[in-house]
């Protein structure tokens, strides 16, 4: 029996960003499909990113407060 280093929750987020070297990506994808549990906190993580991301979307698309500029102005001057 292989000994494999346990899966993290590290692992699993740099999984959902795309940040695994091949190796470490075969390695949690090979887990994901031995471990349903673990497939499914990855698609719930993967719903929350997305949220996340969408939300992020909003608020950068938001005007920014005068009060907040001015105070930019003030303190930068």
């Amino acid at each position: 029996m292989k000994n494999r280093r346990a899966i993290t929750d590290d692992d699993l987020q740099d999984y959902i960003e795309g940040r695994l070297d091949e190796a470490a990506r075969r390695r949690v994808e090979e887990q994901l499909a031995r471990d349903p549990r673990l497939a499914e906190e990855v698609a719930r993580l993967r719903r929350q990113a997305s949220k996340l991301q969408e939300f992020g979307k909003r608020v950068l698309d938001e005007p920014i407060p005068q009060e907040m500029l001015d105070l930019i102005d003030k303190f930068t001057k």
